[in-house]
């Protein structure tokens, strides 16, 4: 008994000549595309800066790193002088009136009051009581953005001049309050100059 088999199809000449001519350029297409590995240097660095205006929260200000809002050239013009101060205690804006406003202090023995003794003796190592006085500001602000501790001269009842801290809040009217930051700050201002806190913010 003899099996017929039947002969595969004859493939077209011209196929042939398509496949090999797509086979060929395939290495130039995998050599134009190269794969790119990131190096170390490319990745993303951790930012470490932040704007000198805005307040540090007594709450959160990192340990042996002292610190303080500028208040701008009305302050400067003016003798007052941020006093670079960490709180050691963490509760040190509730134990000392827990809302805003200002203190004052005439002498090193009246700082005691505030702070321990050698706290009050750093805090005030260029403070000359002679001609100087010692304000304690507290303040609060939500954000972001947060608002920022300023300072102004305005002229007070009987036409004396006094010195004014304030918050200044941003320009526009936003949605706030993602976070509520409780701050205290000591600086130097004039012994003869009465200095208060704003009751209210300045928009």
């Amino acid at each position: 008994m003899s099996i017929k088999m039947n002969s595969s199809p004859e493939v077209p000449a011209y196929l042939f000549v398509i496949l090999l001519s797509g086979l060929v350029g395939l290495p130039g297409a995998f050599a134009q595309s190269p794969v790119s590995i990131p190096s170390k240097s490319a990745a993303a660095q951790p930012v470490s800066s932040y704007p000198d205006s805005v307040s540090i929260s007594a709450d959160n200000v990192p340990q042996n790193k002292p610190s303080g809002p500028s208040l701008g050239m009305v302050a400067a013009a003016h003798g007052i002088r941020t006093l670079p101060f960490t709180p050691s205690d963490p509760a040190f804006f509730h134990r000392n009136g827990g809302k805003p406003g200002v203190l004052s202090f005439k002498t090193l023995k009246d700082l005691g009051r505030v702070l321990k003794k050698a706290e009050a003796q750093a805090l005030v190592a260029g403070v000359n009581f002679n001609t100087e006085q010692v304000v304690l500001v507290l303040w609060t602000t939500s954000g972001p953005p947060d608002g920022v501790l300023s300072f102004r001269m305005e002229q007070g009842s009987g036409g004396q001049q006094r010195g004014v801290f304030f918050v200044q809040e941003p320009p526009e009217s936003q949605i706030r309050g993602m976070r509520f930051s409780q701050s205290a700050h000591f600086f130097s201002v004039p012994k003869n100059m009465n200095v208060t806190f704003a009751a209210n913010t300045q928009p």
